[in-house]
């Protein structure tokens, strides 16, 4: 259920809507403003705005880097997925195999 809070980003008050709770919130607002903060104290030159920006290309840039590890792991996941069921069509092979053999070991 979405709900409405006033957040404060860099000392300016934010209004926003949100599926999540006030709590988490917050928290996202906070983790934000220190990185932003973070960003201006590395470089006292530029403004609010382009410290902002750069945050968000940051961020971006974090998920972007997400999407493809979890890309990758859902690549490699379907890979041991099928070589599961191929290593399980092997051993019943296999162990059809054996009860043969066994089999004809007791018939001697």
């Amino acid at each position: 259920m979405k709900q409405k809070f006033t957040i404060t980003l860099l000392d300016i008050p934010v209004s926003i809507v949100s599926d999540e709770n006030e709590e988490t919130v917050k928290a996202l607002a906070a983790k934000l403003n220190d990185r932003v903060t973070s960003i201006l104290w590395k470089s006292r030159q530029i403004s609010k705005t382009e410290a902002a920006l750069f945050t968000a290309l940051e961020y971006l840039s974090e998920v972007e880097g997400a999407k493809t590890r979890a890309d990758k792991a859902e690549a490699q996941l379907e890979l041991y997925s099928s070589n599961i069921v191929r290593l399980r069509e092997e051993n019943e092979r296999l162990s059809k195999k054996v009860d043969e053999l066994e089999a004809k070991l007791k018939r001697k």
